[in-house]
């Protein structure tokens, strides 16, 4: 079932409302459409977005070393053997 929402913008905003969606070819109500359905998907797939934005960040600091450690030396033990 569609619903129809009324929205007050000021005239500025109006204007820049009316330049975007002839620009894209659309009308203003297309256009804001679009926006939101857009915006919608984009916070739906937020969390998922979060976690590959903060993986990609450690793996942007990390540098490569040249040394692999094998389970065993990372291992509790190993840690506290001398």
């Amino acid at each position: 079932m569609a619903k129809t929402l009324t929205i007050t913008l000021d005239d500025a905003v109006e204007q820049s409302l009316a330049a975007a969606a002839s620009v894209a070819g659309q009308t203003q109500e297309g256009f804001l459409r679009q926006l939101i359905l857009e915006r919608i998907d984009s916070n739906s797939s937020s969390d998922v977005a979060a976690d590959n934005d903060w993986s990609q960040r450690l793996l942007a600091i990390g540098r490569p070393c040249g040394v692999s450690l094998t389970d065993e030396q990372l291992s509790r033990e190993a840690i506290y053997d001398n």
